[in-house]
Parts: structure tokens; sequence; C-alpha cells
């Protein structure tokens, strides 16, 4: 969705269920925007599907570096997984931060926002990072994560989010057609190179980028991500991305009727070797605990699902609250 529709919807908005409601049914309507034009174009391609007619066309893919700012640390994709102990949740539709103890039966809420959450990661500090599409910010939270935010910056259409091991911040710009790289301390853009539609990001254990875009692929990036992508995956409505240790790609999808998450093995040149779509509806964000469980956010279905391998059976858990609306962005994080 563009921060147009977005900031309308937030500005026409009186209650929180009309909020929720207008929020799931703007999001429902993109992609199947997004379907139709797939289909008259044959699908994939990497052809950008605007959420709204002001959307800037899509660029060819490439890069431009830029001055008087910090540059990248040589980028690095080792991650402490014992940061990996809770998980973390956006709720786009009440605009909260909640948080949930294994065995995630039960949630807290940890901070009450101003805009509409989409994603969330967490830096080597343990510090909390959120991107935030109508007010078009990227913020960051000191622990215990309930106070205001300590810095942000400014994104046009920040949506998927993502640290590498030397602490520079990727984000991903769906308005601008755009991922961004800064460094820390953030307050410019050192690096941006062009694709359609980006809604959610990855690093591999090489440290390839991946990102998922909703125009119908998942593009891989080789380290300095200056070039076009290495490789290119067919995947229509492709909204969620993670890596396990094993080095294979799971891509969610947001896109009725068929939700679905797909897993794919090395070197990701054949079919799926995996494909969960019980209790999948709308996905919006996936991630991988240590032990290897794989977690699905579902906007419209409210909960979040927990498979164990081979995934393809029915979830084994499925937590949700009279509270948890539209869950977006998930990621593990700090105890």
């Amino acid at each position: 969705m563009s921060p147009i529709i977005r900031k309308t919807r937030v500005e026409e908005l009186s209650t929180v269920s009309t909020s929720i409601f207008v929020a799931k049914t703007a999001r429902i309507a993109s992609a199947l925007i997004g379907i139709v034009m797939l289909t008259a174009c044959g699908g994939g391609g990497g052809s950008a599907i605007p959420h709204h007619a002001s959307k800037k066309p899509p660029q060819i893919l490439g890069s431009e570096v830029l001055n008087n700012v910090a540059q990248p640390n040589t980028p690095s994709c080792t991650y402490p997984n014992s940061q990996k102990q809770r998980l973390y949740v956006t709720d786009e539709g009440l605009a909260a931060i909640v948080r949930f103890n294994p065995p995630y039966h039960h949630m807290k809420y940890l901070n009450q926002l101003d805009d509409h959450p989409l994603d969330v990661e967490f830096d080597h500090a343990k510090n909390m990072w959120v991107s935030e599409s109508m007010g078009g910010v990227v913020q960051e939270f000191a622990p215990p994560y309930t106070g205001p935010p300590i810095f942000q910056t400014a994104r046009l259409d920040p949506s998927g989010i993502l640290f590498d091991g030397s602490d520079n911040l990727y984000v991903a710009d769906s308005f601008d057609n755009l991922v961004d790289i800064l460094a820390p301390p953030y307050t410019g853009t050192a690096t941006t190179f062009s694709v359609s539609d980006p809604w959610a990001l990855a690093f591999d254990a090489k440290c390839n980028l991946w990102v998922a875009s909703n125009s119908g692929d998942a593009y891989e990036f080789a380290p300095p991500y200056t070039s076009p992508p290495i490789r290119t995956i067919a995947i229509p409505g492709a909204s969620a991305i993670a890596l396990d240790s094993h080095k294979n790609l799971f891509v969610g999808t947001f896109r009725q009727p068929q939700d679905e998450v797909l897993e794919f093995a090395p070197p990701y040149n054949g079919a799926p070797i995996a494909t969960v779509t019980k209790d999948v509806t709308m996905v919006t964000g996936i991630d991988l605990d240590v032990n290897g469980d794989l977690f699905v956010a579902n906007y419209i279905a409210s909960n979040i699902t927990e498979y164990a391998p081979p995934y393809h059976r029915a979830p084994f858990n499925k937590f949700k609250s009279n509270e948890l609306a539209s869950p977006d962005g998930i990621s593990f994080g700090p105890k």
C-alpha cells in the first residue's frame, strides 16, 4: 500500500474496530490488484504492481552510492542465536508491538504507537527497530521497548527492515521501489538499489540478500548488492521471506485464494520441497526459531501459526488473542 492510502486511512478512522477493518480491506485490495495485473502480464517477470496511481514506476535494477554519509561496514551475516528467545510481533491494525514468550500462549503489550507498524528487527545492542508506514519512519527503541523511540530515520514507505552482522540497516521502500542501506549512526542513506515493490528482506549464510517483491518475484543479490540480482524466482504475491540454518529458503505469499509458504532447497532452481497451506491466510511475516520451527503471521486470520519440519502438516501450535488484530512483521529477539 502506498503512504497516501495509509495516511488517508488514518485520517478518516475514528475507532479501533474501523481501523482494523479498513487496514485489512486495503491490504486485500492491493493483493487482488496484483493478481489481476500478474495474470494480464503472464505472471512474474519483475513488473511492479503499483499500490496507488501515484506510485513511482519501477526502475531498472541498479544502484546509487550517495556521498557525505557513513558508508556501510563490510557485510557480515553472523548473528547471535542467543537473542532468539522471544517472539516479537507488530500488529498493524492496533498500531502496537507485542511479545510472546515460549510456549507462546500468552502475549504482552510492549508499546502503543502513533502509526501502523509493519516490521520489527533487532540490532546487536538489543535495540528494537520498527518500520512504520504512515509516518514514513523507521524508529529505534531501547530495552525494555516500552518507552518513546530514541532515534528515527525518515523513509517514504518502509516495509521490510533487516540488520546484517555489522549492524548495517537495510530498508525496503515499496513506494519508491528501492532498498536503502544505512550504516551507523543511520543519519543518511549510504547506498540504494532498485527492486520492484519490495516487501521483505532476509540474508543467507553467504551474506547474500534476498528480497521478496510483491510484484511477483524473490530476488537474490550478492554483496555489495550494487549489481543486478544473481537469481530470480517467480513467486506471485511474495510478501515474506526467511532462511533456515540449512540454507533452505522460505517465501510467504499475500494473495487470495492461494496463500502459502513455499520452501526451496539450494540451489533454488527446482520446485518447492514443501508447501505450507494449512491455516495460512495472507502471510505478512515468517521467521524460524533456533529449533527450526516455522512461524507464520496470518494477517486476515489474526493469528500466528507454528509448524514443525517438514512443515506440510497442520500447525502444531496456533496462538492468538482477542486483542491481536492484524499481525504483520514477526521476529525472534532478545529476552
